[in-house]
Protein backbone atom coordinates (compact mmCIF):
# COMPACT_ATOMS: atom_id res chain seq x y z
CA UNK A 1 0.00 0.00 0.00
CA UNK A 2 1.30 3.55 -0.48
CA UNK A 3 -0.01 6.48 1.03
CA UNK A 4 0.53 10.05 0.16
CA UNK A 5 1.55 12.64 3.49
CA UNK A 6 0.60 16.06 2.75
CA UNK A 7 2.10 18.20 5.83
CA UNK A 8 1.50 21.60 7.87
CA UNK A 9 2.54 23.25 11.00
CA UNK A 10 -0.93 21.39 12.57
CA UNK A 11 -2.18 19.44 10.52
CA UNK A 12 -1.63 16.55 8.03
CA UNK A 13 -3.53 15.27 5.25
CA UNK A 14 -3.26 11.47 4.46
CA UNK A 15 -4.50 9.49 1.16
CA UNK A 16 -4.19 6.27 -0.19
CA UNK A 17 -6.39 5.43 -3.13
CA UNK A 18 -5.43 1.92 -3.11
CA UNK A 19 -7.40 1.28 -0.29
CA UNK A 20 -9.76 4.42 -0.29
CA UNK A 21 -8.48 6.19 3.30
CA UNK A 22 -8.31 10.29 2.99
CA UNK A 23 -8.22 11.51 6.15
CA UNK A 24 -7.02 14.78 7.82
CA UNK A 25 -6.71 15.95 10.90
CA UNK A 26 -6.23 19.52 11.78
CA UNK A 27 -5.39 20.68 15.38
CA UNK A 28 -6.59 24.19 14.57
CA UNK A 29 -5.63 26.49 17.54
CA UNK A 30 -2.12 25.44 19.58
CA UNK A 31 -3.04 22.73 22.21
CA UNK A 32 -0.74 22.72 25.30
CA UNK A 33 3.11 22.94 23.67
CA UNK A 34 4.78 22.15 20.39
CA UNK A 35 5.88 18.64 22.18
CA UNK A 36 2.40 17.59 22.73
CA UNK A 37 1.17 18.82 19.09
CA UNK A 38 3.56 16.52 17.56
CA UNK A 39 2.71 13.52 19.97
CA UNK A 40 -0.69 13.84 18.44
CA UNK A 41 0.11 14.01 15.05
CA UNK A 42 2.38 11.31 15.17
CA UNK A 43 -0.10 8.85 17.37
CA UNK A 44 -3.14 9.65 14.89
CA UNK A 45 -0.71 9.25 11.99
CA UNK A 46 0.55 5.61 13.39
CA UNK A 47 -3.24 4.61 14.22
CA UNK A 48 -3.97 5.22 10.33
CA UNK A 49 -0.89 3.96 8.29
CA UNK A 50 -0.85 0.04 7.64
CA UNK A 51 2.26 -1.53 8.78
CA UNK A 52 4.27 -2.18 6.32
CA UNK A 53 3.28 0.30 3.80
CA UNK A 54 4.99 2.74 1.71
CA UNK A 55 4.53 6.41 2.70
CA UNK A 56 5.77 9.18 0.62
CA UNK A 57 5.82 12.65 2.91
CA UNK A 58 5.71 16.57 1.40
CA UNK A 59 9.28 17.76 2.07
CA UNK A 60 9.21 20.92 3.74
CA UNK A 61 9.83 23.95 2.28
CA UNK A 62 13.19 25.53 3.34
CA UNK A 63 13.85 28.39 0.84
CA UNK A 64 12.37 31.60 -0.22
CA UNK A 65 11.64 34.80 1.68
CA UNK A 66 8.82 33.07 3.98
CA UNK A 67 9.15 32.69 7.83
CA UNK A 68 12.05 30.62 8.76
CA UNK A 69 10.19 29.90 11.93
CA UNK A 70 7.11 28.01 9.49
CA UNK A 71 9.66 26.11 7.72
CA UNK A 72 11.45 24.84 11.09
CA UNK A 73 8.09 23.88 12.54
CA UNK A 74 7.32 21.91 9.10
CA UNK A 75 10.37 20.11 9.67
CA UNK A 76 9.41 19.11 13.19
CA UNK A 77 6.07 17.95 12.11
CA UNK A 78 7.93 15.89 9.39
CA UNK A 79 10.36 14.78 11.89
CA UNK A 80 7.89 13.14 14.27
CA UNK A 81 5.85 11.26 11.44
CA UNK A 82 9.24 9.96 9.74
CA UNK A 83 9.63 8.71 13.78
CA UNK A 84 6.88 6.32 12.85
CA UNK A 85 7.82 2.78 13.31
CA UNK A 86 5.37 1.41 10.71
CA UNK A 87 5.93 1.78 7.33
CA UNK A 88 8.33 -0.01 6.05
CA UNK A 89 9.49 2.97 4.36
CA UNK A 90 9.07 6.59 4.37
CA UNK A 91 10.36 9.11 1.28
CA UNK A 92 10.39 12.87 1.20
CA UNK A 93 9.32 14.51 -2.06
CA UNK A 94 9.18 18.25 -3.22
CA UNK A 95 6.55 19.53 -3.98
CA UNK A 96 7.62 20.75 -7.52
CA UNK A 97 8.87 17.03 -8.18
CA UNK A 98 5.41 15.37 -7.07
CA UNK A 99 3.46 18.68 -9.08
CA UNK A 100 5.64 18.04 -12.27
CA UNK A 101 5.56 13.89 -12.42
CA UNK A 102 1.91 14.37 -11.63
CA UNK A 103 0.22 17.08 -13.08
CA UNK A 104 3.00 18.03 -15.84
CA UNK A 105 4.20 20.95 -14.33
CA UNK A 106 5.83 21.63 -11.19
CA UNK A 107 4.36 25.13 -10.01
CA UNK A 108 0.70 23.40 -10.35
CA UNK A 109 -1.58 25.88 -8.29
CA UNK A 110 -4.38 24.04 -6.21
CA UNK A 111 -6.86 24.09 -8.95
CA UNK A 112 -4.55 22.54 -11.22
CA UNK A 113 -3.70 19.20 -8.51
CA UNK A 114 -8.20 19.45 -8.19
CA UNK A 115 -8.57 19.34 -11.82
CA UNK A 116 -6.20 16.37 -12.65
CA UNK A 117 -7.52 14.54 -9.74
CA UNK A 118 -11.36 15.19 -11.08
CA UNK A 119 -10.18 13.97 -14.30
CA UNK A 120 -7.98 10.51 -13.68
CA UNK A 121 -9.12 9.11 -9.82
CA UNK A 122 -12.83 10.62 -10.21
CA UNK A 123 -13.73 8.37 -7.17
CA UNK A 124 -10.56 9.86 -4.94
CA UNK A 125 -11.77 13.35 -5.79
CA UNK A 126 -15.21 12.29 -4.55
CA UNK A 127 -13.50 11.41 -1.40
CA UNK A 128 -11.28 14.02 -1.29
CA UNK A 129 -14.73 16.00 -0.61
CA UNK A 130 -13.37 19.39 -1.27
CA UNK A 131 -10.60 19.58 1.01
CA UNK A 132 -7.79 20.86 -0.52
CA UNK A 133 -4.83 18.86 1.27
CA UNK A 134 -6.62 15.79 0.45
CA UNK A 135 -6.27 16.18 -2.85
CA UNK A 136 -2.27 17.18 -2.39
CA UNK A 137 -2.09 14.02 -0.39
CA UNK A 138 -3.92 11.95 -3.21
CA UNK A 139 -1.29 13.03 -5.45
CA UNK A 140 1.39 12.88 -3.47
CA UNK A 141 0.51 9.29 -3.23
CA UNK A 142 -0.31 8.97 -6.78
CA UNK A 143 3.62 9.75 -6.98
CA UNK A 144 4.63 7.17 -5.13
CA UNK A 145 2.84 4.68 -7.05
CA UNK A 146 4.60 5.95 -10.30
CA UNK A 147 7.83 5.75 -8.21
CA UNK A 148 7.08 2.39 -7.40
CA UNK A 149 6.15 1.11 -11.08
CA UNK A 150 9.31 3.35 -12.63
CA UNK A 151 7.02 5.17 -14.60
CA UNK A 152 8.68 8.47 -13.52
CA UNK A 153 10.72 10.57 -15.45
CA UNK A 154 13.44 12.40 -14.87
CA UNK A 155 12.82 15.86 -13.92
CA UNK A 156 12.42 19.02 -16.09
CA UNK A 157 13.03 22.49 -15.13
CA UNK A 158 9.92 25.25 -16.68
CA UNK A 159 10.81 28.50 -15.40
CA UNK A 160 8.07 30.74 -13.79
CA UNK A 161 7.65 33.20 -16.64
CA UNK A 162 7.07 29.77 -19.25
CA UNK A 163 4.98 28.34 -17.00
CA UNK A 164 2.73 31.46 -16.69
CA UNK A 165 2.91 31.58 -20.51
CA UNK A 166 1.66 28.23 -20.93
CA UNK A 167 -1.44 28.66 -18.55
CA UNK A 168 -2.66 31.72 -20.39
CA UNK A 169 -2.25 29.94 -23.48
CA UNK A 170 -4.37 27.17 -22.53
Amino acid sequence: MIYGVDVGMRRLAVASPDIGIFEKINLGNKIGNRRTELRTLARWFDELIVPGSDVWVESAIMGGAGNVQTAVKLAMTVGAIFASPGPASMQLVAPSSWKAAVCGHGHASKDDIRTWVENHLPESATACADIEDLFDATCIAEYGRLAAEGGLAAPRSVSRRRHRAVLRAG
